[in-house]
């Protein structure tokens, strides 16, 4: 079986790995790839976020649960499995309606 050459289709892609996913073969394992690159995708997204500058500089509170975003979602980015980090991300996400 032939081996695929990863370092060059990033290189095509103009991509960058920063997770490892596991997949299975077929179909399913095609869906769950998409979804777990999509997560990874939106966990950059968050990571990257920044408070909106509309936002009232008084409400030192919605600037501390932005700032909290970016960080659970760094967290998350670096080790997946941390549940703690994933149910907080969740709870700011909902709260703030990102």
């Amino acid at each position: 079986m032939k081996q695929l050459d990863i370092d060059r289709i990033e290189g095509v892609l103009g991509a960058k790995r920063i997770a490892r996913v596991n997949v299975s073969g077929g179909y399913f394992g095609a869906l769950q790839l998409v979804a777990d690159i999509e997560r990874i995708r939106y966990l950059e997204k968050l990571a990257q976020m920044q408070t909106p500058k509309e936002l009232d500089t008084e409400d030192s509170d919605v600037c501390d649960d932005y700032c909290q975003v970016g960080d659970y979602a760094k967290t998350l980015l670096n080790n997946p499995n941390d549940e703690r980090s994933a149910e907080r991300l969740s709870q700011l996400v909902e709260k703030l309606k990102i």
